[in-house]
């Protein structure tokens, strides 16, 4: 879902100096439905460097395991809050840039990939999935 969106790993995870309103919350997303296709709509009210209203991504859906909107309603489906940044542990406290990014090290690690390859900034992967669907720069 995140790849898709081109989102920073510090807009959906904490760290001990992070302003808690740059981290997406769980009311930041939403299915919409138009036309009998579905779409996954993530409002960025704040984030780095952000100087203007809120932007809305939209992200439709996909065929497949990987589809972002069939993702997000499993994903809310076992959820036990209703407000609160989007991802958290079972105590209720948020999932951690540290956290997340030690996960996805031991993950590339398994696939046999080197982490230097793919720091948190660097979410090229998903620039060149857009790309090769036809999306475009803006």
């Amino acid at each position: 879902m995140f790849l898709l969106a081109l989102l920073l790993v510090g807009e959906f995870t904490m760290t001990k100096t992070s302003n808690p309103h740059h981290t997406l919350q769980l009311g930041d997303l939403s299915v919409l439905s138009k036309d009998s296709t579905e779409s996954l709509s993530i409002t960025m009210n704040s984030y780095k460097h952000c100087h203007r209203s809120p932007t809305v991504l939209h992200i439709a859906a996909q065929n497949g395991i990987l589809c972002p909107v069939a993702t997000y309603q499993k994903y809310i489906k076992v959820k036990n809050h209703s407000k609160g940044p989007l991802f958290i542990f079972l105590n209720n406290t948020p999932v951690t840039h540290l956290f997340f990014i030690s996960q996805f090290n031991i993950s590339l690690r398994w696939c046999k990939l080197d982490p230097k390859f793919y720091q948190g900034h660097n979410w090229l992967g998903g620039a060149t999935t857009a790309t090769k669907n036809g999306m475009s720069e803006t």
